[in-house]
């Protein structure tokens, strides 16, 4: 479970979160619906040299999900074996 908060003026639309794998779903929750549904999401991952000499797979997450100014949005990562959102070719 992930608070993400916008501090700003201006609505944001996308997130940007990192994790070390792309088999996720996300999910966030919507009040008017009373619910989490799916959102779009998207990871573009490579071989960190920041855990040299053991370098690891890291990815860039980005969740295409309005946060109104001023507001918070409530996401659910879960893992998925089966749901692979990285960008072909970026792992």
């Amino acid at each position: 479970m992930i608070a993400v908060y916008n501090p700003s003026l201006h609505d944001e639309y996308v997130i940007n979160i990192q994790l070390p794998e792309s088999t996720i779903i996300v999910e966030s929750w919507y009040p008017s619906l009373k619910s989490y549904q799916n959102v779009g999401a998207e990871a573009f991952c490579y071989l960190s040299p920041d855990f040299y000499p053991n370098p690891k797979d890291e990815c860039e997450i980005f969740i295409y999900r309005k946060v109104p100014a001023l507001s918070t949005v409530l996401l659910r990562i879960s893992k998925d074996l089966a749901n692979d959102i990285a960008v072909n070719g970026s792992s």
